[in-house]
């Protein structure tokens, strides 16, 4: 839909949502309200209800006041916009689980929940790319703070809402950010406690929200997704299917079976083949949900989608199922904290010298797709990028909690934009989705958990183990990577002894380039030509790399224009 909604000599305001893939709108008298997601500690039509009477009790002095109270208190995965004929309202949720969009150009105003539509639907969009965000997409898979491709479409970030009131400024304001300085000095005992209360409670909304329908849990070795699964079992939750994909019999899908069957969980393994999964990337229908779910900041995190097709078109999910993974578990739990940061001897450095490290370590960790980017002006533009982020977001600037900076810029960036990203997925299906691992009561907790019990996960894997819930954490490995191909191993070992006199370095780059193809226990390599990988020497991390470079050049940008590593 589009219509244009208010109309002063100050600006003009467009609206174009689309009512697809969850979006609901709801007209009381007056308001209009679009909606999508679910809500643990509000009842949904109760909430509309509240803020359509709010608006017709108040219509003359609307307060954006109302407006941050009542998000700030939501808990649950959600966006919604508020539209009347005095002001426009728009948020996301605390982790931007899923995204808005606003186009500003002088004395207009567009809002929508579909990036290609607003653009299309308005003529206020200058066709100009902004080549800052462009780089940051190839560099990371997404772009810095509110940035798009374009220069006038932006984005709402984690946390935020946008307020509209006639005849006023626009209003964009940072209800919550994620913020793991609140750092609570307490015991190793105490912290166990509320760890397992957390997630407890975390697992009793989805238990409790699912009313009794089917559990879907991409089941993988890790920690993540065994959480929730073990969890769920002894909670008392029994309609449960797991499952696994990629190669046949590879390490992760025999670890998933053994957790499955230890704890009475329907179990699936969908085979990809390379044939398999070549076909059905390469298919419009895979170009169709690229398209659908486009939003010009980043590219797509759909690794499962060929795998919850072939589970809904066989009837291997129940059709209302939902899926429940374990996505930003091994972040909040401490898992993404670089080495370096937790080495710094603070004292030598001051705040902006940490600071700045740190960027450079979060830029080495989330923004090394490709190393022939890696120039010192590109290192430049991304530290510049993130320290206008970090004074945005008002964020402490204190020595004592240095990587508390790094956990929430990932949050809001990476976590958010990227991983999260993983959930269109089952909306493109049409099931639905919760997040457990990144609950409310997660980042509760979290947050305040000092760094010694989030190095190398320290609190988080005592804990599963202690709990040792459904009895499937101390004899099951957990991540026990192994070579599955024979063949591959021997090859593999031999060209490891033979470059080894050229350096760890060397050795990695040529692994990547020539194993990690037949590696991928996924095959989403394979969608790939394998003589790319072979001969590709601008140093690529993994296949994410080249789906940067495939999602700029579908918009027109050529990576040769992103300033290359001289």
């Amino acid at each position: 839909m589009g219509a244009t909604l208010l109309n002063s000599s100050a600006t003009t305001v467009s609206v174009c949502m689309r009512d697809k893939y969850g979006w609901h709108s709801y007209i009381y008298k007056s308001v209009t309200i679009w909606f999508k997601g679910h809500l643990f500690n509000e009842v949904e039509s109760k909430l509309r209800l509240r803020i359509a009477e709010y608006i017709e009790n108040n219509f003359d002095c609307i307060q954006e006041k109302f407006f941050h109270q009542l998000v700030s208190s939501l808990r649950g995965n959600f966006a919604i916009v508020v539209i009347t004929d005095k002001c426009v309202f728009m948020s996301v949720d605390k982790v931007r689980s899923i995204p808005l969009f606003y186009i500003e150009n002088q004395h207009n105003f567009s809002i929508g929940n579909y990036a290609p539509l607003l653009k299309e639907k308005s003529s206020l969009i200058s066709e100009n790319i902004d080549m800052q965000a462009s780089l940051e997409i190839a560099m990371s898979g997404y772009s810095v703070g509110r940035k798009t491709l374009y220069t006038n479409l932006f984005q709402l970030t984690a946390g935020e809402f946008l307020f509209f009131k006639k005849n006023k400024k626009i209003k964009r304001k940072y209800y919550y950010t994620y913020a793991p300085w609140k750092v609570h000095d307490t015991s190793d005992k105490t912290l166990k406690k509320e760890f397992t209360e957390s997630i407890i409670s975390s697992l009793q909304d989805v238990i409790k929200k699912s009313k009794g329908r089917q559990i879907a849990i991409p089941l993988s070795a890790g920690n993540d997704s065994r959480l929730i699964a073990s969890g769920l079992k002894y909670l008392g939750k029994n309609n449960v299917l797991c499952f696994a994909y990629g190669r046949k019999d590879n390490f992760e899908a025999k670890a998933s079976k053994a957790i499955a069957d230890k704890l009475g969980f329907d179990w699936h393994h969908v085979e990809l083949t390379t044939k398999k999964v070549r076909d059905y990337f390469t298919a419009d229908k895979y170009k169709n949900f690229l398209d659908d779910f486009d939003g010009y900041y980043g590219i797509s995190f759909g690794r499962e989608i060929a795998v919850v097709d072939i589970l809904k078109s066989n009837s291997i999910v129940s059709k209302d199922a939902i899926f429940v993974n374990g996505m930003s578990g091994d972040f909040i739990s401490g898992a993404h904290i670089p080495s370096q940061i937790t080495a710094f001897k603070k004292s030598d450095y001051s705040y902006d010298e940490l600071l700045e490290l740190s960027f450079i370590q979060f830029i080495n960790k989330h923004f090394g797709l490709w190393k022939s980017l890696l120039s010192h002006n590109n290192y430049s533009k991304i530290v510049n990028e993130l320290m206008l982020l970090s004074k945005d977001r008002k964020i402490p600037m204190h020595n004592k909690h240095i990587h508390g900076i790094f956990e929430t810029i990932e949050a809001i960036e990476r976590q958010s934009k990227y991983v999260i990203k993983g959930q269109e997925v089952y909306d493109y299906h049409g099931f639905d989705w919760m997040l457990p691992l990144w609950s409310e009561q997660m980042l509760n907790f979290w947050e305040k958990v000092p760094l010694q019990y989030k190095k190398n996960q320290s609190l988080y894997t005592k804990c599963l183990i202690e709990n040792n819930w459904g009895g499937v954490w101390k004899d099951i490995p957990i991540n026990k990577k192994k070579i599955d191909m024979i063949w591959l191993s021997f090859i593999r070992l031999f060209f490891k002894g033979l470059l080894a006199p050229l350096g760890k370095k060397k050795w990695h780059q040529f692994e990547k380039n020539t194993f990690y193809y037949w590696m991928d226990t996924t095959r989403r390599s394979s969608t790939f030509p394998y003589l790319k990988v072979l001969f590709d020497r601008r140093g690529q991390r993994n296949y994410i790399s080249w789906e940067s470079e495939k999602y700029l050049n579908s918009h027109g940008i050529k990576f040769s224009s992103l300033g290359l590593k001289k």
